[in-house]
């Protein structure tokens, strides 16, 4: 699912990626909202949620790497 990924490229802070993704899905017609709510907003929300618990520096949150 390429929402995934675009998901994925915003928690690993590829900027390059994410608007490339974004892009492509665009193009093939997927909702704008779709986009922005499961491919950007909730990535987001991820990151500040890590944030909050001290994660960036660490490998203790919910199993994934720390950023």
């Amino acid at each position: 699912m390429a929402v995934q990924e675009i998901f994925n490229a915003v928690i690993a802070f590829d900027s390059n990626k994410v608007t490339e993704l974004v892009e492509t899905e665009i193009d093939s017609g997927t909702d704008i909202a779709t986009i922005l709510n499961d491919g950007l907003i909730t990535p987001l929300d991820d990151v500040g949620r890590r944030f909050s618990k001290g994660c960036f520096s660490s490998r203790k949150c919910s199993g994934r790497p720390a950023l």
